[in-house]
Formats: C-alpha cells, structure tokens, sequence
C-alpha cells in the first residue's frame, strides 16, 4: 500500500515538474502578446476592434485651398458608424445596412442610399484596413510630437481617381489610428483624416444607430 502512495506521488511530482516548462514558455508567449505585441498583431487587433468612439478631423484639399471638417464618431460592428458633425453635433449621419440615415441640422430626418456619400466612411477603421495593404509595415517618429507610429500604404478599389492610395498611421505605444491620408491616381494628397481621443468602447448604447 505504501508502495502504491508512493508511486502515485513520485507521478505527480514528475508530472509538476514536467508542467512547469510549459506554464513558463506559455505565460513568455502570453506576457509577449500582450506587452510587446509584433506590427502586423497590431493591426491585425485593431481590424478587429468591435466598438470604438473618436473625434475626427477631415481636412480636404483642391486647387482652390483647403476646407475642414470637424466629427465626432461611433462604431460598433453589429450597428454601423455615426458621425455628428460640427460642434453643435446636432447633424447627424448613420451609416448602416446600405442606407444612410441623415438627420439635419433643421431637425429633418430622410435615409439616402449608401452610395450617395463614401467620403466619410472613408475614416472607419474596418475600410480602411480591408484594403490591399501592404506588406512592409514601415516604423518612424511622429513629425508632429512624441512617441513611434507604424506606417502602412494601401491601395483604394474604389474605381475613383480621387482615392487611389492611402497612408494609415497607428501610434506603436497606445495602439490607436492617428492620421490616414488619402492621394489621387496624380500622387496628390486629397483628404487628411486625424484621428483624436481614440477610445475602445465595450459598452456603446444602440440607440445611437
């Protein structure tokens, strides 16, 4: 009898020692993920991102000079995007389903067709990283303050010679979209999207959609 305790124990020891290997190389792996995260898994968890709201910044530029646009922003995956634009965010956009549904500054309220307007949309994350991206995942820092960003170049299917290509830049330390600019087939800068106080959300109300 105390032979078989004594067997079952020296089992169960081995059996420790055998498990410690493993739950040491798991929690490197684990804490790697998670503290030091490789570019492309930066990417990859921020296409995947189920909610999120921020201000965006639209700057558009023609022969004729520049014109702003200030938005606040909602996404949540299973509702769609809303965009209040302006200070007073008392015009509002929600694209979902195919149709935008529009409430006016005059309080009016219509749905348009989702084809009407793909300028806006333009800023949502998911588009912007469901585009052929490309593989060499650039790294620099930020002309325009502290802290290092990842650049990637894409290239627009959209059939529109104003959005050809793009630059998507995503801070390296916070995990956020920063800036996305938008060329043309000339190589000419079309659209500057900035992208600030970025948050995840877990917990956005659907009555925003």
């Amino acid at each position: 009898m105390k032979t078989k305790k004594f067997s079952i124990k020296k089992n169960l020891i081995v059996l420790i020692l055998l498990s410690i290997p493993v739950i040491i190389i798991s929690s490197i792996i684990l804490f790697r993920y998670i503290l030091c995260p490789t570019n492309q898994e930066i990417i990859s968890n921020l296409k995947e991102t189920k909610s999120y709201s921020t201000r965006v910044e639209y700057i558009f530029k023609n022969s004729r000079g520049e014109f702003k646009e200030e938005t606040t922003q909602y996404y949540k995956n299973d509702k769609g995007l809303r965009i209040e634009f302006g200070q007073e965010r008392n015009h509002i956009k929600v694209y979902n389903a195919g149709e935008i549904h529009v409430k006016s500054q005059d309080g009016d309220e219509f749905i348009l067709d989702n084809d009407i307007d793909v300028v806006y949309p333009l800023a949502l994350v998911d588009n912007i990283l469901s585009n052929k991206l490309s593989e060499d995942i650039k790294e620099g820092t930020k002309e325009w303050g502290d802290g290092n960003y990842l650049e990637v170049d894409l290239e627009y299917n959209l059939n529109n010679k104003h959005f050809n290509k793009g630059k998507f830049y995503i801070d390296k330390k916070t995990k956020s979209p920063i800036l996305l600019k938008i060329f043309d087939d000339k190589g000419k800068e079309r659209i500057t999207i900035i992208y600030k106080d970025f948050k995840i959300e877990k917990n956005l109300s659907d009555e925003l959609f």
